[in-house]
């Protein structure tokens, strides 16, 4: 009797264990994404400091009543739990298996992965919290992630007539990346990979993917040019329109901290980076700007691209 009540209560707390992670990664990943997530199994092996997830299915974002946003079979997680005592997610190695990704554009031309809560365009307020949360490594860090991508389904509901559907299959093979310093990196990351194969272009989560730092989004899906340690677009406004509109917007996603007495350069701080802007009036109508941000003394082109397209969507 001993040995077996002995028995049940380590099963009993192996299985409370396990439903307490459950019931934290299903509200951790519904708060960051602001979709419907459902988890079959969730297993924590003690012993092996692994996570297993069974059957993770996110669900459309609202207004999106077609069939679920994303099936994974398997996730695996390697986890340094000595970490955890430390208020810390320090996984060694994740992976992440992918069976299907479903990707919807309405009839108003809005993508699905656009209406995710990653996706939006957050308050000054809200970028500096959320650096908070994922700056450096002291929080959130995978080491390696291996990914793959079984299939990306594409519908297109804002074409005339009846809508245009695409099935790419064996879309990723087992790539590997390494460093990704956030949950946000990590979802734009997959949304970015996933959205490869379909050409989709003009999309907000390529901005958000570039603020959270991920370092390879397509140049010609956003529609600005970038070069080595800057990105520039052109405004159909007078320089002093297009000095305006840029201020405004930095001031909302950051803080201007300066500009020049004629307004041909701004400087300003944003989500952690130092942005430096330089207006070049070329016509009556035109002006060409040129932003660039820099963090630790490094130039991060993604970065000032990201701010551009999402100053563009305004």
């Amino acid at each position: 009797c001993t040995l077996l009540g002995l028995f049940l209560a380590v099963a009993c707390f192996s299985w409370a264990k396990d439903q307490a992670i459950k019931t934290i990664s299903i509200g951790a990943l519904s708060h960051l994404l602001g979709v419907s997530v459902h988890i079959k199994k969730l297993s924590l092996n003690f012993f092996q400091q692994r996570i297993r997830i069974q059957h993770l299915v996110l669900g459309q974002p609202a207004g999106y009543q077609a069939k679920q946003l994303i099936q994974i079979p398997e996730i695996i997680l390697q986890i340094d739990l000595f970490s955890l005592l430390k208020g810390q997610a320090h996984f060694p190695e994740v992976g992440l298996n992918l069976e299907e990704v479903v990707l919807i554009r309405n009839t108003e031309g809005v993508l699905n992965v656009d209406a995710l809560k990653i996706a939006q365009t957050k308050t000054s307020e809200e970028t500096e919290n959320g650096e908070d949360h994922a700056q450096g490594l002291s929080k959130f860090y995978i080491e390696k992630l291996f990914l793959r991508i079984n299939r990306i389904v594409y519908e297109d509901y804002s074409v005339e007539g009846k809508p245009k559907i695409k099935v790419y299959e064996n879309v990723l093979a087992e790539n590997i990346y390494e460093h990704i310093s956030s949950p946000q990196k990590l979802v734009a990351l997959v949304f970015v990979q996933a959205m490869k194969p379909a050409a989709v272009k003009r999309a907000g989560i390529y901005a958000a993917a570039a603020l959270s730092g991920v370092g390879f989004i397509p140049v010609t899906a956003i529609g600005v040019m970038v070069g080595n340690d800057s990105a520039q677009i052109e405004v159909a406004d007078s320089l002093e329109k297009a000095f305006n509109q840029i201020e405004q917007f930095l001031n909302e996603s950051g803080k201007v901290k300066r500009f020049n007495a004629d307004k041909t350069e701004l400087w300003a701080k944003v989500n952690g980076h130092s942005i430096y802007v330089r207006f070049t009036q070329k016509g009556r109508k035109k002006t060409q700007v040129e932003l660039s941000a820099r963090r630790l003394m490094l130039a991060k082109p993604e970065i000032a691209a990201g701010l551009l397209y999402q100053f563009q969507q305004r």
